[in-house]
């Protein structure tokens, strides 16, 4: 980082109350290559004194942040005096205010670095009134979102409380999002682009893309001729829901280029009203268990060394973290997704299920390097992400299971990547009930490019040469009542 200072400041309190501390303090750095423009956004993040909000600041970095954007953090801190305070006290106080935002500076900076991203970034340290602090900076610094946190603090009446939450949600004159902390978020299961279920689609326009696998010149050119971006890779599709079913990793080079490419479509989409919803396929779980028998010769010199690479890939790495919050599995309409397929022992429990034991077992499950925590073989041979039996196997045994899985799950169809197809085009199995969309996207397997395109009932592959309609299954009707057996 650079032109980093300190910068003294009077809090708008203090001019009118002389008991109170007087150590408010600005303190700003900018990525090398840092550079302005007319598309440079600015956010303002409300954040805890101790933490400064990890979430919510990984969250404003990762989901964000662009080249250009600044961020300004924002710590209010309301102090009741009841004593003044010898000026020994207030010293030592600021010098830990200090040392605290010189540690958060740098792990931002750090943060946006890995994703090569040039900010600038503010820390407004205040000794003040929440409100009107909030309110005197928001015209001052004009920014377009406000992000809050929601964590609190002992040794000061934090701003991060649910009361301060409420305020902001109600008298901001900008928009506001508040994040919740990284154990909140993980007991939810999921956010709204990695959503289980969605049902209400009606002829919304579906687009699915298989494995990756490191290639992001295939990628870019497959989602150019589906018309989900424009030749910048902005979101050009509307309302179009884009499914990537996993496997973006090994094979290739291009791991941090493609992860960052879903993570700023996943952002950029829902403003356009589109969906983006990636997957975990078994090559991201062989990554975050240390199993990187795939990894592409070169590859980790893109992260800058094996060690920044098994760091990348820890549970609080900058992909790491983003892959454990990945769903397995997701239904769109009547389309069940995943990267290998749900055998009926799955399917009977349903989506709910299948994505809840992932999320409860993947981190038990990485760190033991892939030993223990799978309690029901969820990442195993005959789990969602290796499952090979609808693609291989003879459709006389295998389309009875496959009804069954679709029962179980309120589906008409199964869309799956992972057995590549050699031949470069997407099939279909059972009547078009399941749909192999694997199709050698990585120059490792013949740089094949298409897509699967579903509306309404009918699916089209679409390729750079034209398209073709593929055979459809019977429109999904109820049968019957499922009722799930217990565990």
């Amino acid at each position: 980082m650079n032109d980093d200072s300190f910068v003294r400041v009077v809090s708008f309190d203090a001019m009118t109350n002389k008991d109170l501390p007087d150590y408010s303090f600005t303190l700003r750095a900018k990525s090398p290559g840092y550079k302005r423009t007319r598309h440079s956004r600015v956010f303002m993040i409300a954040t805890d004194l101790a933490n400064y909000s990890e979430s919510a600041l990984n969250w404003a970095i990762d989901s964000m942040m662009e080249d250009g954007d600044e961020l300004i953090v924002l710590r209010v801190v309301t102090v009741e005096i009841k004593n003044k305070k010898k000026d020994s006290l207030l010293q030592a106080e600021e010098k830990v205010s200090r040392e605290k935002a010189n540690d958060i500076m740098k792990r931002i900076i750090d943060n946006s670095n890995q994703w090569n991203k040039k900010v600038s970034v503010v820390i407004e340290f205040v000794i003040g009134k929440v409100h009107d602090t909030i309110q005197r900076m928001i015209p001052m610094y004009q920014p377009s979102l406000l992000i809050v946190g929601t964590r609190g603090l002992s040794d000061f009446k934090s701003m991060l409380v649910g009361s301060v939450s409420r305020y902001c949600l109600q008298h901001s004159p900008i928009p506001v999002t508040v994040v919740r902390s990284e154990e909140q978020v993980r007991k939810s299961s999921f956010d709204i682009n990695s959503a289980i279920a969605l049902d209400n689609v009606s002829n919304r326009r579906i687009v699915a893309m298989g494995d990756l696998h490191g290639d992001l010149s295939n990628t870019l050119s497959i989602l150019k001729f589906s018309k989900i971006i424009d030749e910048d890779h902005h979101w050009i599709a509307g309302d179009t829901i884009l499914v990537q079913t996993g496997d973006v990793v090994d094979r290739g080079l291009d791991t941090i280029k493609l992860y960052k490419l879903l993570q700023d479509l996943r952002k950029e989409a829902p403003l356009h009203g589109g969906l983006v919803i990636p997957l975990l396929g078994n090559h991201e779980i062989m990554n975050l268990i240390g199993d990187w028998r795939y990894v592409y010769p070169g590859e980790p010199e893109t992260f800058g060394g094996i060690e920044a690479r098994k760091k990348a890939f820890a549970a609080d790495g900058f992909i790491g973290e983003y892959l454990t919050f990945l769903n397995i599995t997701t239904k769109v309409g009547s389309t069940v997704f995943c990267h290998g397929g749900i055998h009926p022992y799955y399917g009977q429990y349903g989506l709910d299920w299948i994505n809840d034991q992932t999320h409860q077992s993947i981190l038990d499950y990485m760190e033991s390097n892939g030993q223990e925590g799978d309690k029901y073989g969820i990442f195993g041979d005959d789990g969602p992400t290796w499952y090979r039996g609808y693609a291989i196997e003879h459709e006389d045994s295998v389309c009875d299971l496959l009804d069954k899985a679709l029962e179980f799950m309120g589906a008409n169809r199964m869309v799956v990547g992972h057995t590549v197809q050699h031949d470069g085009r997407i099939h279909t199995r059972c009547g078009g009930k399941v749909v192999l969309i694997d199709v050698g996207i990585s120059t490792v397997y013949g740089g094949n490019k298409g897509a699967l395109e579903i509306r309404g009932n009918k699916a089209t592959a679409l390729y750079k040469d034209g398209t073709e309609t593929l055979p459809s299954p019977p429109p999904y009707n109820p049968k019957k009542a499922i009722v799930h057996d217990e565990l």
